[in-house]
């Protein structure tokens, strides 16, 4: 099986959005209200993708390929959260859920840190949903930590609670 992993461009939307939806559907199920997830929808959701910017400071999505079909993504770029920290941000990687434990998602956050490194990053920062202790763990086990902040996400009909970990891009010098 061959895999490589590329940036994202025009034309790679519907295929995001299903993996993206795909990952949901599998991921939140008994954590998000099912009524809800029975909602999204893989359309609306490439609606949403805006790939190919030659903006610099624009979010980065790179995907992961294997066989040619798109089974995983991550999505990188300023902190919202902090802006004029030089915080990275992790803000969304998702892969299909057939591809979970295969090494998909180790490969994806290795490139994501590389990615957040190039842009002039030291430090990250992600949310992860409250409950998704298979995410915590992955998350986890590369180094990030809970820091302690937490917040509530309104998507409409729902609230979702996330919880926010953090990392250092770099290894740390021994004193």
């Amino acid at each position: 099986m061959s895999h490589y992993i590329r940036d994202a461009r025009a034309g790679d939307e519907l295929d995001v959005a299903q993996v993206h939806v795909r990952s949901w559907l599998s991921a939140y199920a008994g954590l998000i209200d099912a009524s809800f997830l029975a909602t999204l929808s893989v359309s609306e959701r490439a609606r949403r993708y805006r790939f190919g910017s030659t903006v610099t400071s624009a979010p980065r999505t790179r995907l992961l390929v294997r066989d040619e079909a798109i089974v995983g993504f991550a999505t990188t770029g300023a902190s919202p959260d902090e802006p004029d920290d030089g915080v990275g941000q992790l803000l969304a990687m998702y892969v299909d859920p057939p591809f979970w434990r295969s090494g998909a998602g180790t490969g994806l956050m290795a490139d994501a840190r590389l990615c957040m490194g190039e842009m002039g990053f030291a430090r990250a920062t992600l949310w992860v949903l409250n409950g998704n202790s298979r995410a915590i763990g992955f998350y986890e086990r590369d180094g990030w930590t809970l820091d302690g902040i937490s917040r509530d996400e309104n998507w409409g009909a729902v609230i979702l609670h996330e919880h926010r970990m953090s990392t250092s891009l770099f290894p740390v010098a021994a004193a």
